[in-house]
């Protein structure tokens, strides 16, 4: 499946994963490859390409994130944002729709919001403050690149709360935490809203990241560098036959389906490769494997003509 951005993709592969129906004829845009599905959403990716441009600045930072005299109303115009949305408390980590450990500059949200533009690191805005949390590893630099109005939390220090801690020892019964639900672990959101409830604070999911309409125009666009074949000689196994290892495995499980969200598994699992990420031979994607089919999200305009082969033989 074609898939214009990450929100898009996302919302499809749930619609897919609760319908679990015969797959119907193949729709306008839409192609299939054996068991493998492609579908193109030219439009929707034309849309998000028009509404994020990317416009590099002046800067002594050789991080895509560059100061500009916008950028001096960025937290007055998220907290006016969430106060719009009922939120009196945002978390934006450093993550990205799979999780990654680098992802790519156009979800780079955290350090475009507080211009700390080391690897690690989580935000929290609320009315009246802004807080960043990071290791040890980037005390000194977080100290050099956070701006007035910015509180550095040195985590892991005597006194230091974690950002559970603080949440629940700031927020008020009634009061909301929101977040990106597309950018945090299941397993972290789960037990957030489990320490929130205790003391009365509600954990909501925004449908959209307010981080976004902020960034605008100088939000980087989506990576579309092309993805090829990893050949069979290094690969080792046929894509074939891993889908084959993974529904074996499923079945034993009683699983009808299964989710690939990490950009390194869908690599692996379909033996290809790309460049959507600096240092990682990665693309952009998501897959659902099921019993008879499997369904491959990602942007068909990246795939060259040897890689849809490829897929056609999966």
């Amino acid at each position: 499946v074609c898939a214009p951005s990450p929100q898009v993709a996302s919302r499809r592969l749930s619609r897919r994963l609760c319908s679990f129906s015969t797959r119907p004829a193949p729709r306008p845009g839409q192609v299939w490859a054996g068991g493998l599905t492609l579908m193109a959403g030219a439009a929707l990716l034309s849309a998000w390409r028009r509404k994020q441009c990317w416009a590099l600045r002046q800067g002594r930072s050789n991080s895509p994130v560059r100061c500009s005299a916008a950028q001096c109303g960025t937290l007055a115009e998220l907290r006016r944002a969430l106060a719009a949305s009922g939120v009196d408390a945002f978390i934006v980590p450093s993550d990205d729709p799979h999780l990654s450990e680098i992802p790519p500059d156009c979800f780079a949200r955290r350090a475009f919001l507080s211009r700390f533009t080391g690897s690690a690191g989580t935000v929290v805005v609320t009315a009246e403050e802004a807080f960043l949390w990071t290791d040890g590893r980037y005390f000194i630099q977080a100290e050099r690149e956070l701006q007035p109005g910015w509180q550095l939390m040195r985590s892991r220090l005597p006194g230091v709360p974690t950002l559970e801690e603080w949440l629940l020892s700031n927020l008020q019964r009634g009061q909301v935490v929101g977040i990106d639900p597309e950018v945090h672990s299941a397993s972290f959101v789960l037990d957030l809203q489990g320490q929130l409830e205790k003391s009365g604070v509600k954990l909501r999911c925004l449908d959209e990241n307010p981080v976004d309409n902020i960034w605008g125009k100088e939000q980087p666009p989506l990576p579309r560098e092309p993805v090829r074949v990893h050949p069979p000689e290094y690969a080792g196994t046929s894509a074939a036959e891993k889908l084959a290892a993974v529904r074996e495995q499923m079945k034993k499980e009683g699983a009808r389906g299964l989710v690939v969200s990490g950009l390194d598994e869908v690599a692996w699992l379909f033996n290809l490769r790309g460049g959507d990420v600096p240092q990682s031979p990665v693309f952009l994607a998501y897959a659902l494997v099921e019993a008879e089919s499997a369904t491959l999200f990602v942007d068909v305009a990246k795939l060259s003509e040897e890689a849809v082969a490829a897929l056609s033989e999966v």
